[in-house]
């Protein structure tokens, strides 16, 4: 395994260079690629994007803000086979970002899009996740304004693995729709979804949830977990989560809690003489940690962390 590169705040053809990847376009995508691709995009919508093939085994943390750099936050990208790709999208503007990841047999991905714009946005992320790969979507966002996501993986190699990792927090008028979603195809296939959302002033939010196993996907474990926290009597979150399930030799579940500040809890914390701003700070701030928790990959800590702290 190469060592690990770190490529931050550089030009899209220096990172490209340096990881001695490829580029290539819908219509010149070699045959082999184009084979399996070419349905998927279709499929997706994401037709007119750049294609990007990292070589195998690379080991690189990518960190890019998709203002300056466009390319990588709205291109295919195929990781190499036994790649470790740590990509961290800064979502600082309006419009939207859509892209597609195949992650190749025994690759690990995690990738966190970490959205802060005061104007509309939508993502949408999609992961196709072969054999006894690893692919760990992270998304973040602050939304003051309209915000809507998209993260879907596709699970079809035996023995893969699929988590989502996110939190939202929507405060003035904003209206956010979050669409997790992880459809398991292969056997052996293991998936997980965590995700929490912090509702202020007079913020509406959808949190939906779909964990879905095909008939093949024989042995699979996967589990949905989404929790709500309202600060205001104006604001809303509704949770929605959902299971399809047509085979029987699998384990999943699904929980989704919504809920206003612990008013034990403030009393506690005001006794021990702070006042209600510093408790309600405090009780926000270990909703949204028990999220941190779940992220193994330091940069995406620090990342995530720079965001919500100040």
């Amino acid at each position: 395994m190469s060592k690990n590169k770190t490529l931050k705040n550089i030009g899209p053809d220096k990172i490209i260079s340096q990881l001695k990847a490829k580029i290539y376009r819908l219509n010149n995508i070699p045959p082999a690629i184009a084979l399996y691709l070419r349905p998927i995009l279709a499929k997706e919508k994401i037709l007119d994007q750049p294609m990007i093939v990292i070589p195998p085994n690379t080991v690189a943390t990518i960190n890019f803000n998709q203002k300056e750099n466009k390319i990588w936050g709205a291109a295919t990208i195929i990781s190499g086979s036994g790649s470790q790709l740590t990509l961290i999208q800064r979502q600082n503007q309006t419009g939207a970002a859509a892209s597609l990841i195949v992650a190749n047999p025994g690759a690990k991905i995690d990738y966190a899009v970490i959205t802060k714009t005061e104007q509309e946005t939508i993502i949408k992320k999609v992961a196709v996740v072969q054999a006894q790969a690893i692919m760990t979507w992270y998304p973040v966002a602050l939304a003051t304004k309209n915000y809507s996501a998209l993260i879907k993986s596709e699970v079809i190699g035996q023995g893969s693995q699929c988590k989502i990792i996110g939190l939202l927090k929507a405060a003035g008028q904003s209206q956010s729709t979050i669409s997790l979603e992880h459809r398991h195809f292969g056997k052996q296939t293991v998936g997980d979804i965590f995700f929490r959302a912090i509702g202020n002033d007079q913020a509406q939010a959808t949190v939906n949830g779909l964990i879905k196993i095909e008939l093949k996907a024989k042995q699979t474990n996967s589990y949905l977990t989404e929790n709500a926290l309202l600060l205001t009597d104006q604001c809303s979150i509704k949770a929605d989560p959902h299971l399809e399930i047509l085979n029987n030799d699998v384990k999943a579940s699904h929980s989704a809690t919504v809920a206003t500040l612990d008013e034990q809890a403030m009393a506690y914390l005001a006794s021990r003489g702070l006042k209600p701003k510093e408790a309600e700070q405090l009780l926000v701030e270990a909703f949204y940690q028990a999220v941190i928790n779940k992220i193994t990959v330091p940069a995406i800590t620090t990342a995530v962390k720079h965001v919500y702290e100040n």
